[in-house]
């Protein structure tokens, strides 16, 4: 999302990073990010409910340039749209007893990092099926997938819709 489409809380996240044009949101299982085995152990235990990461990454150029425009979908969405996004956003991450995010370390990029999620994370709560609830908020048609290419799929669909309505 364009840094200044952030509600005032999930702008707050990019706090310290100057220059930040754009902020990008992922979701995953807490210790599988941290942790530097991805073998068959971890990938068994993220299939059980877990605690969960949100991951920011902000960025200073476009997306496309980041992650390459094949793997970058851009989707239009209105006020309200927005509003719905940045409250899901904003309920995705834990708050301590100050009410402050609760920060988890660095994330694996320059400008990225690592909050608690309130969410958790098994094998029907995946980083797809969180992004697709998220793209939902924004009053998106997107259905649940485990896997990326459905939801990549249905974002692609909306996009093209809009390009053809002109929204």
């Amino acid at each position: 999302m364009h840094r200044e489409d952030a509600a005032p809380a999930v702008g707050a996240l990019a706090a310290g990073f100057d220059g930040a044009r754009y902020l990008c949101f992922g979701f995953g299982e807490r210790r599988f990010v941290f942790e530097r085995d991805h073998g068959v152990f971890a990938a068994v235990g993220a299939l059980f409910p877990s605690h969960a990461a949100l991951l920011m990454t902000v960025l200073r150029a476009p997306p496309q340039d980041a992650f390459g425009a094949s793997s970058v979908i851009d989707l239009r969405i209105g006020k309200k749209g927005l509003a719905g996004l940045n409250a899901f956003l904003q309920s995705s991450v834990q708050t301590g007893d100050a009410g402050t995010p609760v920060k988890l370390g660095d994330g694996p990029y320059e400008g990225s990092v690592f909050f608690a999620a309130t969410f958790t994370y098994d094998a029907f709560h995946t980083c797809n099926i969180w992004t697709a609830r998220a793209l939902r908020a924004a009053g998106l048609p997107v259905s649940d997938s485990l896997f990326a290419d459905g939801v990549m799929r249905d974002a692609a669909g909306i996009a093209a819709s809009q390009t053809v309505s002109g929204r």
